[in-house]
Order: structure tokens, then C-alpha cells, then sequence
């Protein structure tokens, strides 16, 4: 019997973190070299993040991260909510369980005191996100991190995006007009 379960990274058992992160290892190989060859953490702790899981008793068969951060663009400040650490064991794919996930996780930012929701994803997955209420921006400019002089251009091509408060509705433009910059990683 499976069951959906949220977690602060502090509450996360150790029996799901190490499934989590072991898939991780696997899918998001460019995330465990170097200095994070032997990292223990799922997601940084600067970008707050909140762990949806479903279950089977101790077994792990989805999960997905919400995230925020600070997004500086176009000189305006935005507290960011986005999706990110978004994966299901193969053994359950295609029984709905990531999708409720990406459902439960998208109520809660929209629940949340964010004023816009965004996160890139590649071409195959936007099928799967638009299924979840999420909308790619169309001829959206590419995000960039790095240092702001010398930035470097990120190779997802979909930015999945909700404009949330008041202000983000008003400056929806400008998110279609410049690349998004992300100090050092997007989600």
C-alpha cells in the first residue's frame, strides 16, 4: 500500500534520503563529482527545501522537491517557488504516482507566500509537467548562471513557469524580454 508523505529535510528518514540520493547518483551523475562525489545532502539547504515522497511501507517510489529562493531580474526581487528532484523508480512509472506528486508539491506553492513558480525541464518532461497545471513560456530567453559578466547559458530549453503575485502578472514581459540569471544552479 502506498502512501504520500512530506518532510522537512531534518524529518527525512535516513531510509528514504538514501534511496533518494542513490537515485539521484544515478540519473544526475554531474552532481556527484568533484567536491560532491560523496555529498550526503539531497538539495542545499539555502534553497529551503520541502521533500514529497510516496511510499510503499520503506520502500521509495516517487519523489519531488519544492524549492525558493530570491530571484533578482529586471531590478525586482521575487521569492521564487520551483519544482526540482522530480523522479519515480522505474518499477512504478506510468501509475500516476510522480504526477500526484508534482500536484501536491504545485498546491503547496501556490498555497505558499511565493510570488512566482518556475523551474526548466527538457523537452520530453514538458508533457508530463503540463499534465501536473504547469505551462512552459513560450520563447522564453535562456537561463543563465555563473558569474553575471561571464554567465553561461543552461541547455534545458523549457522554462515552466506560474506567475503568481500581482507584481509578477504586471512584469510577465520582462521574463519573455531577458534571460533568467541564477547565481550558481538552476533547479
Amino acid at each position: 500500500m502506498s502512501t504520500f508523505k512530506i518532510y522537512k529535510p531534518s524529518e527525512l528518514p535516513d531510509i528514504y534520503k538514501y534511496q533518494i540520493l542513490a537515485f539521484q547518483r544515478i540519473i544526475w551523475t554531474e552532481g556527484f563529482v568533484g567536491k560532491n562525489q560523496n555529498r550526503n545532502w539531497i538539495t542545499h539547504s539555502k534553497d529551503h527545501p520541502i521533500h514529497f515522497i510516496a511510499v510503499n511501507g520503506r520502500k521509495v517510489i516517487a519523489h519531488v522537491e519544492v524549492v525558493w529562493r530570491l530571484l533578482h531580474h529586471c531590478n525586482k526581487t521575487y521569492k521564487t517557488y520551483g519544482l526540482t528532484g522530480v523522479l519515480t523508480f522505474h518499477d512504478f512509472r506510468r501509475q500516476g504516482f510522480g504526477r500526484k506528486l508534482v500536484e501536491k508539491a504545485t498546491k503547496y506553492i501556490l498555497r505558499s507566500d511565493a510570488e512566482l513558480a518556475l523551474f526548466n525541464c527538457t523537452d520530453e518532461n514538458v508533457t508530463f509537467y503540463r499534465k501536473g497545471g504547469w505551462k512552459p513560456l513560450e520563447n522564453a530567453p535562456i537561463t543563465q548562471i555563473g558569474e553575471r559578466n561571464n554567465p553561461i547559458n543552461t541547455e534545458s530549453t523549457n522554462l515552466m513557469i506560474k506567475f503568481l503575485s500581482k507584481k509578477a502578472r504586471r512584469n510577465r514581459q520582462d521574463f519573455l524580454n531577458f534571460p533568467i540569471y541564477f547565481d550558481d544552479s538552476t533547479w
